[in-house]
C-alpha cells in the first residue's frame, strides 16, 4: 500500500519533469507563467513536501499550501469577465462536493472504493464540464480542494485539534486531480494537432 503523500510526491516530479523537458507545449500560455517559474515552483513544492509549520498551538499548515495562494490568485486572474461567474460558481460547487465527501468519509466506514476515489471522479466532472479553458480548470481544483479542506477544518476543530492544513491524504487528491487535468488537457491538444497534420497530409496527397 502507498504510503500517504507519496502520490503528491510522484505527480509534482512528473510534472516538473515534463514541463522542464517541453512536453507540455503551449502550457505557459495558459497558466501565463514562464517554463522556468512553473518548474521552480514545483521544485520548492517537492522540497517543502514532508514540512509542517506550527502557527498556533492549534493550527499546523503544510508549507507547500502558502504557495498554491499566489498560483492560485494568477490563474484567476487570466479568467474572462464573461467566464467570472461561471467559475466562481463553479468553485464553490467543487469545493462544497469536497467537504461533503469528506464527511461522508467521517460518517461511513471505508467501503471496496475509498471516497478520496469516488469524489475525484465526481469532481473532476463537476470540472471540466464546468469551465472551458485550462487555468480556469486549475482555479476551480485547487480553490474548490482548499475551500472544502477549509470548511473540513472547522467543523472539526474540536475532534482535530490540533488542526493541520494540508495533510498528506489531501495533498494526494489535490496534485493527482491537478496532475490528470493538465495530463488531459494536454492529451486532448496533441489528439488535434495529430488529427490537422494528418487532414493536412491527405490534403497534399490530393493535390498531387
Amino acid at each position: 500500500m502507498m504510503i500517504p503523500g507519496t502520490l503528491a510526491l510522484l505527480c509534482m516530479a512528473s510534472l516538473a519533469v515534463l514541463i522542464r523537458t517541453g512536453w507540455f507545449y503551449g502550457l505557459e500560455e495558459e497558466l501565463g507563467m514562464g517554463r522556468r517559474v512553473l518548474f521552480l515552483w514545483l521544485l520548492v513544492q517537492i522540497a517543502l513536501s514532508e514540512s509542517v509549520l506550527p502557527l498556533t498551538p492549534f493550527l499546523q499548515v503544510q508549507p507547500g499550501m502558502f504557495l498554491l495562494f499566489p498560483f492560485l490568485i494568477r490563474v484567476v486572474m487570466k479568467t474572462e469577465e464573461t467566464d467570472l461567474f461561471a467559475v466562481s460558481s463553479t468553485l464553490f460547487f467543487a469545493g462544497s462536493l469536497f467537504f461533503l465527501g469528506k464527511e461522508w468519509f467521517w460518517m461511513e466506514p471505508p467501503g471496496w472504493l475509498p471516497w478520496p476515489f469516488l469524489t475525484g471522479i465526481v469532481l473532476v466532472g463537476v470540472t471540466v464540464l464546468g469551465t472551458r479553458r485550462l487555468h480556469d480548470r486549475t482555479a476551480v481544483w485547487i480553490g474548490g480542494v482548499l475551500l472544502g479542506e477549509g470548511l473540513s477544518l472547522i467543523l472539526h476543530r474540536r475532534e482535530m485539534s490540533p488542526l493541520l492544513l494540508g495533510d498528506s491524504i489531501m495533498r494526494d487528491f489535490l496534485w493527482s486531480g491537478l496532475s490528470g487535468l493538465v495530463f488531459f488537457h494536454c492529451a486532448r491538444n496533441w489528439a488535434a494537432d495529430f488529427l490537422r497534420r494528418f487532414q493536412l497530409f491527405g490534403a497534399n496527397k490530393g493535390k498531387e
